[in-house]
């Protein structure tokens, strides 16, 4: 598995689910469902430690847009961004555990790549 431990957040499940909801309303389009990537753009599952710690600077203070990243100012407060974050580092931590499993082991020809990042072409 090469997803990288993403930080310790703390964070309640309702955070998460609003999270979840807010990403799948801004984000999935672009993100893909579950922050997996969507074509040439990034699984948001490996962000880097300095990504997370810039996270509310990219999406709502526009540090990306000479990226493509818009600014999310305008539709997120600092808590909504706050727990769209929570919904990544999830997504990151259930994508861990499940690597971690016995599961992918058990069916390794379904899962072959499952647990190993995507690079767009």
């Amino acid at each position: 598995i090469n997803i990288p431990a993403p930080p310790d957040l703390k964070s309640t499940p309702e955070q998460i689910a609003e999270g979840e909801k807010l990403f799948h309303a801004y984000c999935s389009v672009c993100h893909g469902p579950g922050a997996t990537g969507s074509g040439p753009l990034p699984d948001l599952r490996y962000m880097a430690p300095s990504t997370h710690d810039a996270f509310d600077a990219i999406v709502r203070g526009g540090a990306y847009v000479g990226k493509g990243m818009a600014s999310f100012a305008g539709v997120l407060d600092e808590a909504q961004a706050q727990a769209v974050h929570a919904y990544i580092v999830n997504q990151a931590k259930t994508s861990i555990a499940f690597c971690q499993s016995d599961y992918p082991k058990q069916y390794p020809e379904l899962f072959e790549t499952a647990c190993i990042q995507r690079v767009a072409k």
